[in-house]
């Protein structure tokens, strides 16, 4: 994508020329929900932590807190779901823009890059919550597809699924 491209234009022209936020958007946004906000023409994933006067507070996962910030309506992305893409054979962060029943089309987040791509509604899963997981005395990005008895299961962002897994608490951060 060229830096010169409002990313936020070009999503809305991709679902149809409605509005990131459309008229059956809530006003208020759960703070729990995974959306994606534009800095610097580039999508990042967010948390929205609090609203006032149409400003929003927003953190980033991944990110040390001294990038939270406070910002306009309109640098949201509010995905239909959030979660993971598979892309020559790798798992990356996603949000979904819009599907049928066959193809999806998906905001991938690649590292610092962005892509508007389409797939099958297949090579997309949705994920329940974002982590930072210990392997061997290192830290992963990873996306948390389900929940059972207090262990996670989890996809790592950037790996194959081959290296899928349950963890415990002990091993997981929640972002």
């Amino acid at each position: 994508m060229k830096s010169g491209i409002n990313l936020i234009l070009l999503y809305s022209i991709l679902i149809l020329s409605t509005p990131v936020f459309s008229e059956s958007e809530p006003d208020q946004i759960d703070s729990d929900r995974i959306i994606l906000a534009e800095w610097k023409g580039k999508a990042y994933l967010a948390r929205i932590l609090s609203e006032k006067d149409g400003k929003y507070l927003i953190s980033y996962p991944f990110y040390h807190k001294d990038w939270d910030e406070w910002v306009e309506k309109d640098r949201l992305i509010i995905p239909l779901k959030t979660g993971m893409v598979l892309r020559e054979g790798r798992w990356y962060f996603a949000g979904l823009l819009n599907k049928n029943k066959k193809e999806y089309s998906i905001l991938m987040i690649k590292g610092r890059i962005n892509e508007i791509i389409k797939v099958p509604a297949q090579d997309f899963v949705e994920v329940i919550g974002l982590a930072r997981v210990e392997w061997e005395g290192s830290w992963y990005r990873a996306g948390i597809l389900k929940e059972e008895e207090r262990k996670f299961y989890i996809r790592y962002d950037e790996y194959e699924s081959k290296w899928d897994e349950w963890v415990s608490l002990s091993r997981i951060k929640m972002e």
